[in-house]
């Protein structure tokens, strides 16, 4: 049977140790991004332990397409941690300093908060300058670039990256992984990020005729089999898709599982490393979480679709705006209510789409129109609100004339 069904069934001892001794190493986007989330120390020796083994590491084109794309976004994000920190910090000094009534603090008390308080907000500061310098001298960007120097496969023609969309599209339908967990969530040709990536994973693997540890972060039901909420394994779709094609053998393991067995192998990767990364793939949200059913919460689904695609975008928005402005030489200080004027336009046009889009994949909806124009709505007053903060953020001299 095994033979017959490979996908099946967990690879033999002698199969794990030609894997270890001989498979290319292949990371997926999630896992290189979330260097940017772990501390410098263990980011590092995660590097360190990709060092060595600098000759089996490759990584598809899309992915490293991905990763150029997003990195300053998490490194963004991840800094926005360290501000709401020290922010909230601040507010609990405020407070306990401020408070006429109850709850009252003994004085003594309140004194070593506000100590221990200012140590953490000048290390949090410290930690925040530290991660943001990494937009402009990225230290683990290089290292990477080190790492994968000639590693990185070849673009894909657009032509190719279309024929790829059309059988995404058939597959997704019919649930054949990996990526139809994306169809909700994502609109096209986004949502075939997934099926790009292990497509040219296959290629690849038949090009060189390797076998491949993939390294990934996902833990979505297009790419695990799970049962009584355990992970037992990569699907087995996936390993007999693999292995017809290729006639070779894939395996795939978090970075935390990868750790810990290269220790196994004789590598000294600390424990608060191994830790730390397994931490942040706990942390990480479920395939439920992340996609909940339409009739779950029809209008709380819609709303968080809308916000997790626009609120980041907020910042490019507002300077993009500012800078067609210059361009038709309107003066900065004219340019603030111009501004809001513009992106709420190109808000109302996003909104409509992506209600769209989500209305077109949930397939076996009917979304009256009247409830998509609420929806529409409340995204627009709640993103409108995001937008002023964001727009005396970006720039900060608006905040100080309406000061004045």
């Amino acid at each position: 049977m095994r033979t017959k069904f490979p996908g099946h069934f967990r690879p033999t001892d002698a199969e794990f140790e030609d894997l270890w001794q001989n498979a290319t190493i292949v990371l997926d986007t999630s896992v290189l991004l979330n260097l940017y989330r772990i501390s410098s120390t263990a980011a590092n020796e995660f590097l360190d332990l990709l060092g060595a083994y600098r000759d089996r590491l490759w990584i598809p084109h899309h992915v490293a397409k991905e990763y150029l794309k997003n990195r300053t976004t998490v490194i963004g994000k991840e800094c926005k941690k360290y501000l709401k920190l020290i922010g909230d910090l601040e507010s609990m000094v405020d407070a306990i300093e401020g408070e006429k009534s109850h709850p009252f603090v003994p004085e003594d008390l309140a004194n070593r908060f506000k100590d221990i308080a200012e140590e953490l907000k000048a290390a949090l500061t410290g930690s925040e300058d530290d991660h943001r310098g990494l937009l402009s001298n990225d230290r683990i960007r290089d290292a990477i670039e080190g790492l994968f120097n000639g590693r990185v496969g070849e673009a894909w023609t657009e032509d190719r990256l279309q024929q790829v969309y059309t059988e995404g599209k058939e597959r997704y339908e019919n649930k054949v992984p990996p990526g139809f967990a994306d169809l909700k969530e994502k609109p096209e040709p986004d949502r075939y990020g997934d099926l790009v990536i292990w497509l040219q994973v296959i290629e690849w693997s038949e090009s060189q005729s390797k076998h491949v540890i993939m390294l990934t972060n996902d833990k979505k039901e297009d790419w695990f089999e799970e049962a009584s909420g355990r992970t037992l394994g990569p699907l087995p779709q996936l390993r007999f898709e693999f292995a017809e094609k290729t006639n070779k053998t894939v395996y795939l393991y978090s970075p935390s599982q990868f750790i810990g067995l290269a220790n196994s192998r004789g590598e000294q990767v600390s424990e608060n490393t191994i830790n730390e990364v397994a931490k942040l793939e706990e942390s990480g949200t479920s395939s439920s979480e992340r996609a909940p059913r339409p009739d779950a919460d029809l209008v709380k689904w819609l709303q968080e679709i809308v916000w997790n695609s626009l609120a980041p975008r907020m910042g490019d928005y507002i300077l993009d705006s500012s800078r067609k402005l210059v361009q038709r030489g309107i003066p900065f200080a004219a340019q603030r209510k111009r501004i809001h004027r513009d992106v709420i336009g190109r808000l109302r046009k996003d909104i409509d789409d992506i209600l769209a889009h989500s209305v077109q994949n949930t397939l076996e909806h009917s979304i009256a129109t009247d409830l998509l124009d609420a929806v529409g709505l409340i995204c627009l007053g709640r993103l409108s609100v995001h937008l002023e903060n964001t727009i005396v953020s970006v720039f900060p001299e608006f905040l100080e004339e309406s000061e004045d």
